[in-house]
């Protein structure tokens, strides 16, 4: 049951990531399936309790960073962009989506480092859009495989202890 729990979540961030680049839109049902999958996924690594607290604090961190992004949108743009014109509302979905699969650390870890692929992409490609939802998709999907491949656990934040 949990290689093929695994193989379904895989593929749903799959074709989240080929409708994001190659559409610029994902449909809305791949969010929910996603999101289910992903609980289900990460209930066998860690409690439910545990999973509880470590999404409610990404959920957190999510809610304050677009709270800054809608900031930054009024001042930058003095009102004439919303914040939906900036971002659209599959890439919020997807941080929902991310955010069940990891610890607080690894969360952050991981939000900085798909935004900072994201930076990189647009700035090599030149498009109106960034396909954000689709990127970090790729990027959770390679975590996901490397996670299964070499049996690492995405709810262990040893590895930041480490270097902190």
């Amino acid at each position: 049951m949990s290689y093929l729990l695994t193989i379904v979540l895989l593929l749903s961030l799959s074709v989240i990531t080929y409708q994001d680049f190659k559409e610029r839109q994902v449909h809305w049902i791949l969010f929910p399936l996603a999101f289910f999958l992903s609980i289900l996924n990460s209930i066998q690594q860690v409690s439910a309790d545990k999973l509880l607290l470590n999404t409610g604090s990404n959920a957190i961190l999510i809610v304050i960073l677009f709270l800054i992004l809608f900031l930054y949108a009024k001042i930058r743009f003095k009102g004439r962009k919303g914040l939906w014109q900036l971002i659209g509302l599959g890439d919020l979905l997807f941080f929902v989506v991310a955010s069940v699969n990891f610890a607080i650390l690894n969360f952050i870890a991981f939000s900085i480092g798909s935004l900072f692929l994201s930076l990189i992409i647009s700035l090599l490609y030149r498009h109106k859009t960034i396909p954000l939802a689709g990127i970090q998709a790729c990027c959770l999907f390679l975590l996901l495989s490397l996670q299964y491949s070499f049996e690492f656990n995405l709810f262990n934040e040893y590895w930041i202890y480490q270097w902190i």
